[in-house]
């Protein structure tokens, strides 16, 4: 009899198997043995088991594994021992929370129902433990389980009397487990549902970790199926994510000025028929082949300058400039930085343009540092949180920009919080928001000796009742350039 229950359980898990591999996909089987120690007689015998898990989320598996029990070391003619079936419902440490998914060290705790037998005698028991797989492959894992099975009230014989007992056990098995659990990667794009938060990738398109597409010219066409990924900002493409170019000039759309040039004519960088210059005289007639753009010329191509200082009419801001005289692009008295000083008097002939300077044509420093910091904007952050998020990275960038042009300047990271909280909390939050700026600065190439912190927490924030507005104005760092010491 026990012989035919334990040929129906292998029966069953064989079945199941069988039908999860092809209908769901999502399904182990695991087989392994041990050893296990009768609590009451002090005995050792021999245990194989058998499994099937079934995957429910994450976290949880459902099983329904067979407990086989022979007796150790016993001359009798029956040594099965014990045939205990169980439902047990597997809780993953390696779900994420704890250990990660992929983790390669994966314990787990069991425990569950079943139904022994043991002595001639059956009855509901329940068992639990604890185990840990180590992956081979995807397919393929080792196991290591411990575990208690608890008894069932039966008979046992000692010298010719028959006394009630309770068998209780201890197990310790070594084993295999073939997973048939595919986890489904509904947009193939090699990250699992689970962890997929763009979940309706296009077929081979390039994704991140978290399985989101990149799209690196910002045309539409996501890298991996972006044949043209460098497209300019603003050009229209075709399926495939090249610029478009309808009249097949070599000048995409977006550049064309004269889009309807017939095919094989020679054209300029904006798509028109060939004028070097671009003054309206075509090459094979104009005899100054460079004049500047926007010049005002004669036929010949050739442009007008009524002073003879090298400017053109049409360029000239100052027409009646001396012969002889030194002019800048504008036909005027040279001022070659454009400072509004004439290079006669200039000590600083490249100050760059926009630049206030004073008397002596230098820079005003503090000037230029103060409109620097006016158009600087404060970087925000989400209540109690302080990684910087991709719509305020931009900010960062404008800052190493600005710090990678100016050697000499240092930049002073101050860290707010709205007032909700404890305050010492919210001082240690500014503090991580402060962090996260720093990391982002060192990360492209800033020198962390090249900035200093304040953290003021909730000290600067007002009190009393904030709209979301005013709570959200006071979560955010500021970025303060200074002048290197």
């Amino acid at each position: 009899m026990r012989k035919l229950l334990i040929f129906l359980v292998i029966g069953l898990l064989w079945h199941c198997n069988a039908v999860g591999q092809t209908i769901e996909k999502k399904w182990g089987f695991g087989a392994g043995a041990g050893g296990y120690y009768n609590l009451d007689t002090k005995t050792i015998g021999l245990t194989p088991e058998a499994y099937l898990s079934r995957y429910l989320s994450r976290s949880f598996d459902l099983m329904l594994h067979a407990n086989i029990g022979y007796f150790g070391n016993q001359n009798i003619n029956e040594p099965l021992d014990l045939l205990n079936p169980v439902l047990n419902l597997r809780y993953k440490l390696y779900n994420g929370y704890i250990f990660p998914v992929e983790s390669k060290f994966q314990p787990y705790v069991y425990a569950g129902p079943g139904f022994m037998l043991d002595n001639a005698k059956d009855g509901i028991n329940f068992n639990l433990g604890l185990g840990v797989k180590y992956p081979l492959s995807k397919t393929f894992s080792l196991y290591l389980q411990g575990g208690y099975i608890n008894g069932i009230q039966s008979t046992r014989e000692i010298n010719n009397v028959v006394i009630d007992v309770k068998d209780d056990f201890m197990k310790l098995v070594f084993g295999i487990e073939v997973s048939f659990i595919k986890q489904p990667d509904t947009d193939k794009d090699g990250v699992i549902d689970n962890l997929d938060e763009c979940p309706g990738t296009p077929k081979g398109a390039t994704v991140d970790s978290k399985g989101c597409p990149s799209d690196q010219d910002n045309d539409g066409v996501f890298d991996g199926i972006d044949e043209c990924p460098d497209t300019p900002a603003g050009a229209k493409v075709d399926e495939k994510g090249c610029p478009l170019d309808t009249d097949g000039d070599g000048v995409i759309d977006l550049y064309d000025q004269c889009p309807d040039t017939p095919k094989r004519t020679k054209v300029d960088d904006k798509g028109c028929p060939f004028d070097a210059d671009g003054d309206g005289v075509y090459d094979d007639e104009d005899q100054c082949t460079d004049t500047p753009k926007g010049v005002e010329v004669d036929k010949k191509g050739c442009p007008l300058d009524a002073d003879g200082d090298g400017v053109s009419d049409a360029l000239d801001q100052c027409p009646d400039t001396p012969k002889g005289t030194k002019v800048d692009e504008k036909g005027c008295p040279n001022d070659q930085d454009g400072d509004g000083v004439s290079d006669d008097l200039d000590q600083c002939p490249d100050t760059p343009k926009g630049t206030k300077v004073d008397a002596k044509g230098c820079p005003d420093r503090q000037v230029t540092i103060d409109l620097l910091n006016d158009q600087l904007d404060p970087i925000y952050y989400a209540t109690d949180a302080s990684n910087v998020t991709s719509d305020q990275l931009k900010k960062i960038d404008e800052i190493v920009v600005i710090l990678k042009e100016n050697p000499d300047y240092m930049v002073n990271v101050f860290g707010y919080c709205d007032p909700r909280g404890d305050a010492d909390y919210n001082k240690a939050l500014s503090q991580r928001r402060i962090n996260s700026v720093v990391a982002l600065l060192k990360a492209r190439g800033i020198d962390a000796k090249r900035m200093t912190t304040t953290a003021y927490g909730e000290e600067k924030a007002p009190q009393g009742e904030l709209s979301e507005e005013e709570l959200q104005e006071n979560r955010k760092t500021v970025n303060y350039l200074f002048f290197k010491l």
